[in-house]
C-alpha cells in the first residue's frame, strides 16, 4: 500500500501564514469601502472655507450652521490670493490599500492594525464654489465690463496649475437691481431740478423716466449668466436668503463625498437577470441532460410578443401550432406559394374564455403576412 505523503512543515506554515495575510486584506478592504459609505463618506470631506466668508457676519453664520458639525478648514492662504472671488473649495481623505503591508511574505509580520494595513492622503477635488455679491455684477453691468465675469470666475494662476470646476452663487442680486434702479431714477429726478431751477414753476409734471445707462435690468444680469454658461460651462445660481447658500453648500458636500461610492455602484455588474416585460430577454440556462436550453419557449413566446397587436394568448396559440421558430421556418419552406405561407398563421384559432361563453377567431392574414415577412424577406429595410 502507498504511504500517504508527509506534509512539509514548512509549507503548512507559509499556507498559513498566507491565510493570515489574506484575512487581513479583507479585513483593511472592508474598511476601505465602508469609509465610501453614504453614511460615513462625509467624515472624510473637508469644506475649505474662504475667509473673506467666514468673516462675513451674514455667510458665515449661515453656511457653518447648515454644516452640521463637518470639518471645516480654512482655505489656503496663497490659493486665497489668486481668487478675485471669495471660494468654497472641498478636501477628501482617501483611504488605500498599502500594498508594502502584505508585500513581504517571508516573516511573519502582519499589520499590527488596520489603519496600518491602509494608506491615508488628501486629495483636492476640483469643485469649487465661487460666491459673488449681486453689487459687483452690478456694476460690472453699469460699467459695461459684462467680459471680465469669466476672468473673475477663471483666474488664469489657478486654471494653469490645478484643476478648476468652478460654479457661482450670486445672492442680493434682487436688492441692488432695485437700488440701481431706484438710483437711477434719482439721479434723472435730480438733473430735472437744477435744468429747470431758473425757470418760474411750472404745473408738477409726471415722474421723469430714470437714465437707462445707468439703470440694471434683470435682463441684462441673465444676459451675462447665459454668456458665461455657454462660452465656459459655469453653472450660476442666484440666491437671496444666506440660508439658502448654506443648503446648497451642504447639498454640494453631500454629493461631492459620496461621488466615488455612486461611480463604483454604476460600474458593478448584476450577476442575475433583471425582467422587465417582453422586450427584456429571457435567461437561458443549459440543460443537464444536453437537451434545448431552459427559458427557450419563454423566450419564443417573447419574440412573438414583438409583433404588433400581438398577446400572449395569440403567442400560445402560435406556440402550440409551432413550437419553436424552425418549425415554422420549415413549414414555410414546404408551402407552394406565398400566399398558402400566410394563411399557417391567418387560419389559426385562438380561444377566448371558456364553457358556453367561450369565442374563437382566427388570427387573420395582416399577423400572417407579418410574421411571414419577417422569416423569409432579403430586404433589411421592409416596414412590417
Amino acid at each position: 500500500l502507498a504511504q500517504p505523503m508527509a506534509t512539509n512543515p514548512s509549507n503548512a506554515a507559509a499556507a498559513k501564514l498566507v491565510a493570515k495575510r489574506q484575512k487581513a486584506e479583507k479585513a483593511a478592504l472592508r474598511r476601505i469601502r465602508k469609509c465610501m459609505q453614504p453614511r460615513e463618506c462625509l467624515k472624510h470631506v473637508a469644506v475649505l472655507l474662504d475667509d473673506r466668508i467666514a468673516n462675513d457676519q451674514r455667510l458665515g453664520p449661515s453656511i457653518t450652521g447648515c454644516l452640521n458639525g463637518q470639518q471645516i478648514v480654512p482655505l489656503d492662504a496663497d490659493e486665497q490670493r489668486l481668487l478675485p472671488l471669495p471660494a468654497i473649495r472641498w478636501r477628501r481623505n482617501v483611504h488605500a490599500l498599502d500594498p508594502a503591508a502584505f508585500a513581504d511574505l517571508a516573516h511573519d509580520a502582519l499589520p499590527s492594525s488596520l489603519a496600518a494595513a491602509s494608506v491615508e492622503f488628501e486629495e483636492l477635488e476640483s469643485d469649487s464654489l465661487l460666491i459673488m455679491d449681486g453689487r459687483q455684477l452690478v456694476e460690472l453691468i453699469q460699467q459695461k465690463r459684462q467680459s471680465e465675469l469669466s476672468s473673475l470666475v477663471f483666474p488664469e494662476q489657478l486654471v494653469s496649475t490645478n484643476r478648476w470646476s468652478p460654479s457661482l452663487v450670486v445672492y442680493d442680486l434682487e436688492l441692488h437691481i432695485t437700488q440701481s434702479s431706484r438710483a437711477a431714477e434719482g439721479n434723472a429726478l435730480r438733473a430735472k431740478m437744477l435744468a429747470n431751477s431758473d425757470k418760474p414753476a411750472a404745473p408738477p409734471a409726471k415722474k421723469p423716466k430714470a437714465s437707462t445707462a445707468d439703470q440694471v435690468t434683470r435682463l441684462q444680469c441673465e444676459e451675462a449668466f447665459v454668456s458665461l454658461q455657454l462660452t465656459r460651462g459655469v453653472t450660476v445660481r442666484v440666491l437671496e436668503d444666506p440660508v439658502q447658500l448654506g443648503k446648497l453648500v451642504y447639498c454640494l458636500a453631500k454629493a461631492i463625498a459620496e461621488r466615488p461610492f455612486k461611480a463604483a455602484r454604476l460600474e458593478s455588474v448584476f450577476s442575475f437577470h433583471v425582467g422587465a416585460g417582453v422586450g427584456a430577454g429571457c435567461r437561458l440556462e443549459e440543460s443537464a441532460d444536453g437537451g434545448s436550453p431552459a427559458g427557450i419557449d419563454e423566450l419564443w413566446r417573447c419574440q412573438l410578443q414583438c409583433f404588433p397587436l400581438v398577446t400572449a394568448e395569440v403567442a400560445r396559440t402560435i406556440m402550440r401550432a409551432y413550437p419553436s421558430p424552425g418549425h415554422l421556418i420549415r413549414a414555410y419552406a414546404g408551402c407552394a406559394s406565398a400566399e398558402e405561407a400566410v394563411r399557417l398563421v391567418a387560419d389559426l384559432q385562438v380561444c377566448k374564455g371558456t364553457g358556453p361563453l367561450s369565442t374563437a377567431r382566427r388570427l387573420g392574414p395582416e399577423l400572417g403576412k407579418r410574421i411571414y415577412a419577417f422569416y423569409s424577406s432579403r430586404d433589411p429595410n421592409q416596414v412590417l
